[in-house]
């Protein structure tokens, strides 16, 4: 009988506990997918990459499973009576293959953290649905292909689909995506449209910071100055999308709140425009047009005109003295001169209100006399003066993981892990040159640059020859920065590649001494 007690507890007990297990196994790429947005486009081709052990472990999960099943099947099958028992047995090995890989997550852990938000919530309990539907369907139909055939091989063997279904885990997370989205995109589109109304009846004067690179610095710095005259609220971190600033505008409360400023991050035409509509900003900045993200932009001049969508909205519009041309609409940022930086900060003379002062901060890199000229003049703008703006540059603290300064047992690290595009590069490596003691870099290379990935690369791999040590991380970049770092002369001794973070991590512990300092350039999120 298809459906006797037997058959059907052992259907929803194999269905239970493997949608369980595969849906956790599942959380590491669920993480990734949250990484890209959850464009699962994106995450296929994480997926497909030739270094990606996910899904190799999955095929050795499922292989195994399956030799195991064969094994413990065809054992017990001529030593017990009870050949409808033997199937139950053999599907122990997947459960304990999937608590190995379980732990072994735990050793390999994400650099960027799974948040499990409403949404990843609400991911997981589509793909946990999807499991259930499909490993019921299976195990039903096999035991009514066991009835069928009538055989006590066959009838071991009923579950043994189950154990080929590790291959189709990742699938089964883009397809839980997909139908998700049905739901996600008219949820978010509500979300942000809420936040655009909370935020459009608040008393504060609202500010956008776009560009190829700098905004959270750039936001971190003009909220600082701003804070000696104005009570601001800024968006956290790098909160840059329509959903993470409409996050922050939900989670704020502008009750006596001046001003608002949100960073507006972009990866297509239309982005920033969209942002736009959603904060409606009074003042704005662009900090810089370069190839960051041209892997999805397609051309320069589309990083320009996205870029430039912030002018259409914003009265006023302060913009970077190299992009005048660009955006003749704007207004250049104030005159700094005379920039002096070292590995101990950056001094400068910054003209405001027709009057030379020489500033001196923290923040690293000859780039960081702009970041500061850009938000200076902003601020002058809104009505401050310029001792008000000198008070706040004072008060200015480094961004976590942008050029940032630590102290660890003699060794100098600066940690510019967020940096990731090509004039970033040149200013940390410009940076590091000027610090005494050996010069250390780590460095997985430049993405996202699209057709310019490879010339981009070898030049910074022409950028590193000089340095006492070089580390290369990974694999997908290596090869070109290598070769431009030969071509242009480099000591091939001082080059060392390093196929993981870790390794490249152990590798310094061997190499370095007191004084020595080190650069991290470009943490590479685990998606890359």
């Amino acid at each position: 009988m298809l459906f006797s007690t037997w058959n059907l507890c052992g259907s929803i007990a194999v269905t239970v506990v493997m949608s369980v297990f595969f849906t956790m196994v599942s959380v590491r790429q669920c993480g990734i997918l949250q990484q890209l947005h959850y464009n699962g486009k994106k995450c296929l081709s994480w997926l497909r990459r030739k270094d990606n052990m996910f899904y190799n472990r999955l095929s050795m999960y499922a292989f195994l499973s399956l030799m195991l099943y064969l094994v413990i099947a065809l054992c017990f099958l001529f030593v017990s009576d009870y050949a409808d028992a033997v199937f139950m047995l053999a599907i122990l090995p997947l459960i304990l293959f999937s608590i190995l890989d379980l732990l072994s997550e735990k050793s390999h852990a994400l650099k960027v953290k799974t948040v499990f938000t409403a949404r990843m919530k609400r991911l997981l309990a589509v793909e946990l649905v999807l499991w259930l539907l499909v490993l019921f369907g299976i195990t039903t139909g096999m035991n009514a292909l066991a009835i069928a055939v009538d055989h006590v091989i066959f009838s071991a063997m009923r579950y043994l689909p189950v154990t080929l279904l590790p291959f189709c885990l990742p699938y089964a997370v883009l397809l839980a995506n997909r139908l998700d989205a049905l739901y996600e995109k008219p949820h978010n589109a509500k979300f942000i449209r809420k936040a655009g109304q909370k935020l459009a009846a608040a008393d504060v004067c609202k500010i956008g910071i776009t560009g190829s690179y700098a905004k959270t610095g750039v936001k971190k710095i003009l909220a600082t100055i701003l804070s000696e005259k104005f009570r601001v609220i800024a968006s956290p971190e790098s909160f840059n999308t329509p959903m993470g600033i409409a996050r922050c505008i939900h989670e704020s409360d502008f009750t006596g709140a001046d001003v608002f400023i949100a960073e507006m991050g972009a990866r297509r035409v239309g982005d920033i425009r969209e942002l736009c509509e959603l904060v409606q900003p009074q003042y704005g900045i662009i900090t810089a047009v370069c190839p960051q993200h041209i892997e999805t932009f397609g051309d320069v001049e589309s990083i320009r005109v996205t870029k430039g969508e912030l002018l259409d909205y914003a009265k006023e519009t302060v913009v970077a003295g190299d992009l005048v041309s660009m955006y003749p609409q704007g207004i250049p940022c104030a005159d700094y001169k005379d920039v002096q930086s070292d590995i101990c900060g950056t001094s400068f003379t910054l003209t405001l209100a027709g009057k030379e002062y020489r500033v001196q901060t923290v923040l690293l890199g000859e780039g960081s006399a702009k970041n500061v000229a850009l938000a200076a003049t902003l601020a002058m703008r809104m009505g401050m003066t310029a001792e008000e703006v000198l008070c706040g540059i004072a008060k200015i603290k480094p961004a976590e993981h942008r050029l940032e300064k630590i102290e660890s047992n003699g060794i100098t690290i600066i940690d510019d892990a967020y940096n990731a595009n090509p004039e970033g590069a040149k200013n940390a490596i410009r940076l590091l040159s000027t610090a005494s003691g050996r010069k250390v870099i780590v460095t997985p290379g430049l993405i996202e640059l699209g057709v310019l990935s490879e010339e981009e690369n070898a030049k910074l791999g022409e950028r590193l020859v000089g340095l006492d040590l070089v580390i290369v991380v990974g694999d997908t970049l290596a090869s070109v920065i290598r070769t431009g770092y030969k071509n242009a002369g480099g000591d091939e001794s001082r080059f060392f590649l390093c196929p993981t973070l870790e390794e490249a991590k152990k590798k310094l512990h061997s190499l370095l001494q007191t004084g020595d300092t080190v650069l991290f350039l470009n943490d590479l999120p685990d998606a890359f």
